[in-house]
Parts: C-alpha cells; structure tokens; sequence
C-alpha cells in the first residue's frame, strides 16, 4: 500500500476527487441521518476513541465510502449478503482506530502543525474552492458525504500524518535505522539477481515449448562450459533491460513467483540455477550478493518504498515500520460506544 493512512485522508485534486478507496458516490445527500424507531435522527458522537469522540459526520463519512466500496453502488448488495452488515462496522472501526492513532502518536511526541502549516491547508482548500465555485463545490462535498469542516479536518489530518511519518524516520527519530538493521531488512525481504530470460516461442506456451526449452538448454550448457554469464545472457536472454542494472535486479521476495523463489533460495551468491520454468518463459538465474554499492543505488527505493527511475512505489522500510506502529497504537485504543452504535446499517444510516 502506499502510505496506507495516507488514503484514508481526503485530497482534492484539480479536475478529480481522490478519496478513501477511490469510491464514486452514486447518490448526492443532501443531509445525512440515522434512523432510530423511525425517527431521523443526528447523534452528537457514534464511538469515542481513548476518550475522543467520534461525530456522526466523520463517522457516517468513513462508513458510507466504505459501503460504496463493498457495494459499488448495488443498492441491493446488501440484501443478498447481509453477512457483510457486521464487516462494515468493522471495516469502518478499524480505519477510524488507524487514523485516530496517528493523531494520538503525534501527540505523544510532541508533534503538531504549526500555524503556517494550518494556514496552508486553508489557502489550499480556498484555491480549490474558488476555481470550482461554491455551488459545484458544495456539490462535490455533498456527493462524497463530507461536510466542509470534515474535508478540512482530513486535509489537516494529512499534513499531520506526512510530519509525523517524516520526524519519526528522520536522523535520530524513533524509527530511524541504522546500517545493520537496513541489512538485516534487505536480506530478509530481498532478493538480488539476474537473469538469462527466454520468451515462449510463437506458438508454445506453459504446457507445449519444445524449442523455448531447446534454446534455454543450449544457453545453460554454454555456462556449464565455463562461459562467462553476461556474455551468455547478452547473445540468449530476451531480458536486455537487465544490462541497465550492472549490479542486478534487487526484487522483493514477495513479488516473485514460487518457481523462482525456490530456484533463488537453493542458490549461494554468485551461483546460477538450472533452467527454471515459469508461467511467462524459462529462467536461468545467477544469484548477486546485496552489497554496499546495491544499497546505495537502491536507498530511497528501500527506504521509502519509491523507485524513482521506474516511477513506482511500494512499501519500504519506514513505512512497514511506521505502520507497525499505528497498527499497534490502534490496537491499544479504548473504545466506547453511543447508545445508537447497535442501530447503525445499511438500512438506518444515509
């Protein structure tokens, strides 16, 4: 996930909305409510979280995106699994707990937004404001079941989140590493490798690839002979971004498929394996060491998760470890709940 908390805080972007699961409302409310005996009603708080309540507005937020995103829309999806009514509760508890727990963690480290900061949001939402005009922008706010102060909270919230996460990994921060715990990460979630990759021939394919398999054996007994490897790989594989990466690909262990994996966990460095068959070709695969210059090269991308050169993101380092720690203080939270929670569905709440 990219900074998974981050998601659960609202951006307005020019010409979209980007909000909690990328959900499109299908319905503009005018004014959201909770039946109670019949009764539309607007409860004062639905949960308090170590003792801050919850209102109906950011809750009824949280719990119709997360609706949406079950439903998509099927305004009878919850007549046919009413299963789910519970896991919705749930699901909207569990992202309320994880945002919550980034505001409580920033407060016990002494965090907060400075004026500046706050005024920034502020000019923010103004600009966008002004380029949409009030009346499409109330609109917008209506359709995705936010009020202006709630919009603005998020928005402030997403400020506090970014300089919380960036004290915590910064230089003598609690979530800072040093070399050896980097290490230690990078051998465990890491491989680093390359390849001799062979496309199917036109025609084959996983079951039926007589001359894919010839050419990926010619290819090995040619490094069985003594060839040097790169040189192989340069005049066999089909693979010739690999020579972009002199120092091999560093992949994560989880991206990897199970033929492959096997085939690099049997390796030690430097040693390559025999033909591997997988779902897109065959691989020979020479296993790297994971030295200081790798490291070096790939900092930001295991650190932050960013690969800047291809433009993707995945989770790095301090954001496992940044959301390990909100995981954990959402867990520590107390909960209490309003007389109303029980009343709380998919049929009570708009």
């Amino acid at each position: 996930m990219k900074r998974i908390f981050r998601s659960l805080s609202l951006i307005l972007i020019p010409l979209a909305l980007a909000i909690l699961f990328s959900a499109c409302a299908q319905n503009k409310i005018e004014s959201g409510y909770l039946v109670i005996d019949g009764k539309e009603t607007t409860p004062e708080w639905i949960v308090k979280l170590d003792g801050e309540s919850v209102g109906f507005a950011e809750y009824r937020h949280f719990y119709l995106n997360a609706k949406t995103d079950l439903d998509a829309g099927d305004s009878a999806y919850f007549s046919r699994h009413p299963e789910l009514e519970a896991t919705l509760k749930e699901t909207t508890l569990d992202y309320l707990k994880q945002c919550y727990a980034v505001t409580f963690l920033a407060r016990e480290h002494g965090i907060s937004l400075t004026s500046e900061e706050k005024d920034a949001v502020k000019a923010e939402i103004a600009s966008l404001k002004n380029d949409y005009g009030d009346q499409l922008y109330a609109e917008l706010l209506e359709g995705y079941y936010l009020t202006e102060d709630l919009y603005y909270k998020s928005k402030e919230d997403n400020a506090l989140y970014e300089k919380v996460y960036q004290t915590l990994v910064a230089s003598g921060g609690e979530l800072n590493v040093d070399e050896d715990a980097l290490a230690a990460y990078i051998t465990e979630n890491y491989y680093c490798y390359a390849q001799i990759y062979l496309d199917f021939k036109s025609g084959e394919g996983t079951n039926t690839h007589p001359a894919t398999q010839a050419a990926i054996e010619s290819a090995y007994e040619r490094l069985v002979s003594g060839e040097d490897f790169w040189k192989v790989a340069f005049s066999a594989s089909d693979d010739m971004t690999m020579f972009d990466y002199k120092n091999g690909y560093l992949r994560l262990k989880s991206e990897c498929s199970e033929a492959l994996s096997e085939a690099l966990d049997t390796l030690a460095d430097h040693e390559y394996s025999e033909p591997v068959l997988d779902n897109d070709g065959y691989y020979i695969l020479l296993k790297l060491p994971i030295g200081k210059e790798v490291t070096e090269e790939n900092r930001l991308y295991l650190l932050s998760g960013y690969d800047e050169a291809n433009g993707t993101h995945v989770n790095g380092l301090y954001e496992d470890r940044f959301a390990e720690l909100v995981r954990a203080r959402a867990d520590a939270i107390q909960i209490e709940y309003a007389d109303c929670y029980e009343t709380i569905g998919t049929a009570t709440l708009f």
